[in-house]
């Protein structure tokens, strides 16, 4: 938009709905000058990338630290205590997703998101969430499973947001029963071998989810 000075700013048209051709005089028509909302997602999107960046180098060392003890260079750990440092590496896998998502929010807000697909197993995904959240069963008296069948052929998904529903569809799963157990359900076709659907099943009530 160009105002009578000659100086431009980016803004925003909204008009009221005109049903025949006729009625495009009585519309109202209402600009609004976005250049300072435009500053503030700009600004903001600056914040996320370098607040994303400070937190990915210590928990990148995290994650390398964890991996380097479970290959036992360092020495063989105690059976409990690989336990407890694949948990270690497991959620440090997940806070990292989620400080990717972080960004995925701005991207949204713009509209660039997209998807980074690529050959994914479904039952190694399923195992590294039901790793992560095995402590959180166990705090509720609760048993953890999942029913995988023996072959599973790889999908193209975003591994990245697949994960995030299945820990968020866990989570609540476990959140929300107060015994049993709680179990994720692998179903593949026969004849391919690649899943058609993950099911989260409340045990008590028999809810899926």
């Amino acid at each position: 938009y160009v105002r009578a000075d000659g100086e431009t700013f980016p803004v925003e048209i909204t008009a009221s709905p005109v049903v025949e051709e006729e009625e495009l005089r009585g519309a109202v028509v209402v600009f609004r000058d976005v250049t300072q909302r435009r500053e503030v997602d700009r600004m903001k999107n600056e914040f996320l990338s370098v607040v994303s960046h400070e937190l990915r180098t210590p928990l990148t060392a995290i994650i390398g630290f964890s991996r380097v003890l479970l290959q036992g260079k360092e020495g063989s750990l105690a059976p409990g205590v690989q336990r407890y440092v694949e948990r270690i590496r497991v959620n440090g896998m997940h806070l990292l997703s989620l400080i990717n998502q972080i960004l995925d929010v701005a991207k949204v807000e713009a509209g660039r998101m997209e998807l980074e697909t690529d050959d994914v197993s479904v039952g190694g995904l399923v195992r590294d969430t039901l790793a992560m959240l095995e402590t959180n069963a166990e705090a509720k008296g609760l048993a953890l499973r999942g029913e995988l069948p023996l072959r599973i052929a790889p999908i193209v998904t975003d591994e990245g947001k697949l994960r995030q529903i299945l820990i968020n569809l866990v989570g609540n799963a476990i959140k929300f029963t107060n015994e049993g157990e709680v179990c994720v359900r692998v179903l593949p076709d026969p004849a391919t071998h690649r899943p058609l659907s993950i099911s989260v099943v409340d045990g008590a009530t028999g809810e899926r989810r």
